[in-house]
């Protein structure tokens, strides 16, 4: 999450893209895809019966949502791409793939809890806001020195550090202590620290 982008800006892109979706949604294939496309963090959480809940259940979420989730090892995929002559610079993180009725996340299985759940919410929050990149049979990466993936790592931040949990629970803390926070949310002390700035709370 180290990207900066506004909330005014942030807004605007959701709404650009949900009515991008309302024009083109009868294109995409995915069944998966297409109930998610389009769809806010907030109504994602609502949707799975997951407001305030703390710290979110993404097994749960997922679950609900019809979409598979696994552990990968991407050493050769990595090697494979590097080979074919892809440009891909960094390490990859997690994917999602579209495939026919079928919509899969993998992250890289030797993360840490924290960088796996991020990977996780980050892949989702593309299902919902970058769908047009996920059409039937097409795969994403999420690599670590990525830095044009703000809206996505925003939209990250919502489902796992919803505004209005994450302000109870400041306010019963009786005050901002990310490293609290941070446990209590299940999410790095980084994550916490740019979901804080970006709702400017710190």
């Amino acid at each position: 999450m180290c990207q900066a982008m506004d909330m005014s800006s942030y807004k605007q892109y959701l709404q650009k893209t949900k009515e991008k979706y309302l024009l083109e949604r009868d294109n995409i294939m995915c069944n998966a895809l297409k109930n998610l496309a389009g769809k806010t963090a907030d109504e994602l959480l609502k949707g799975a019966n997951l407001i305030g809940q703390i710290p979110v259940d993404l097994g749960k979420l997922i679950t609900h949502w019809g979409v598979s989730v696994l552990p990968f090892d991407f050493t050769d995929l990595q090697e494979k791409l590097k080979n074919n002559g892809s440009i891909i610079s960094g390490n990859i993180l997690g994917l999602v793939v579209a495939q026919d009725d079928n919509l899969g996340i993998y992250y890289k299985s030797d993360d840490t809890v924290h960088r796996q759940r991020f990977t996780i919410a980050h892949e989702l929050a593309h299902c919902c806001i970058d769908y047009e990149h996920l059409e039937k049979n097409s795969v994403n990466f999420r690599l670590d020195n990525a830095i044009d993936e703000a809206a996505v790592n925003i939209f990250a931040g919502e489902i796992l550090m919803p505004e209005t949990s994450l302000k109870d629970a400041i306010r019963n803390m009786g005050g901002i202590f990310s490293g609290e926070l941070a446990n209590m949310f299940n999410v790095s002390e980084t994550a916490m620290n740019a979901r804080l700035n970006y709702l400017k709370l710190f």
